[in-house]
């Protein structure tokens, strides 16, 4: 009986199947996910934390053809909660506070982060971008492991993770590593998945 391949290669092949998958939503149909997923962002996130309207939310600078989570942000802002966005430095992932406006300055991988001056921040909830997803909200990234070593590295303590996706990127299970951190939920324009155990927080 031939051995399956290791995890490594079934991640490179998975992520080239959804990659070509999500290149082939139509303009449209971007558009209309990422403002149906936005005013969802704003609803739950005001659910799990109505008891702290003032948090710092962490979106991304969406690059290829991820879901833009920039819609999503400008609500956040608008009901009062604040804002940051991931900075790369070196191999680690930080977040800085930004607010809809501000300058950015040019990162890593063809995205956009704050400027240096900016003050680092610890988010309580970030919103994740992924390659794809399973049921049990395990997320494949582009490999790189920023996020993961990031989630690893608050332990215990770590925030309230949201990824964001279409659903096209939805798998029934992924490979999985032992440093891969899975997430708390995953938002589509059509479901939202919980990790078993996070029904609740």
């Amino acid at each position: 009986m031939q051995n399956p391949p290791p995890v490594a290669d079934q991640k490179t092949e998975i992520r080239r199947l959804a990659l070509a998958r999500r290149r082939q939503l139509s303009d449209s149909g971007r558009i209309a996910a990422s403002q149906r997923i936005g005013e969802r962002v704003l609803d739950l996130i005001s659910t799990e934390y109505a008891a702290n309207p003032h948090i710092i939310v962490a979106g991304y600078w969406p690059i290829r053809d991820e879901l833009d989570p920039r819609l999503a942000m400008q609500a956040l802002e608008q009901a009062g909660f604040s804002l940051a966005l991931p900075v790369i430095a070196g191999q680690s992932l930080r977040f800085r506070r930004y607010r809809t406006g501000d300058l950015l300055v040019a990162g890593r991988f063809n995205t956009f982060e704050p400027a240096p001056d900016c003050e680092t921040v610890t988010p309580a909830c970030v919103l994740v971008p992924l390659v794809a997803f399973d049921g049990q909200c395990q997320r494949l990234g582009y490999g790189a492991g920023f996020y993961d070593r990031m989630l690893a590295g608050f332990g215990a303590a770590r925030p309230l993770t949201l990824g964001l996706a279409y659903e096209c990127q939805y798998l029934t299970e992924l490979p999985v590593d032992g440093h891969d951190q899975p997430l708390d939920l995953v938002l589509t324009e059509s479901d939202l998945r919980r990790r078993r155990g996070h029904e609740t927080r």
